[in-house]
């Protein structure tokens, strides 16, 4: 098994109900939720991450908000 991932912690946030996520982060969860060959990881000045990568044999532009929800189109 692959423990390599450390526990959450609570870091300094502006406000946010969540920490942040790094851009490490947010690949993690895209690459959990199915996704490979994620490029362009960019955040929002909204605290979203937007980006492209592959699922099921396709691109297409990737969404993840401040609650780690996963959107693409």
């Amino acid at each position: 098994m692959d423990s390599a991932v450390a526990p959450s912690t609570k870091a300094a946030t502006s406000g946010t109900s969540s920490p942040k996520m790094t851009d490490a982060q947010v690949a993690q969860k895209l690459e959990k939720d199915g996704y490979t060959k994620i490029t362009g990881l960019k955040e929002e000045k909204d605290g979203t991450s937007m980006g492209k990568a592959m699922h099921n044999g396709k691109e297409v532009s990737v969404n993840v908000d401040q609650t780690r929800v996963v959107t693409a189109k």
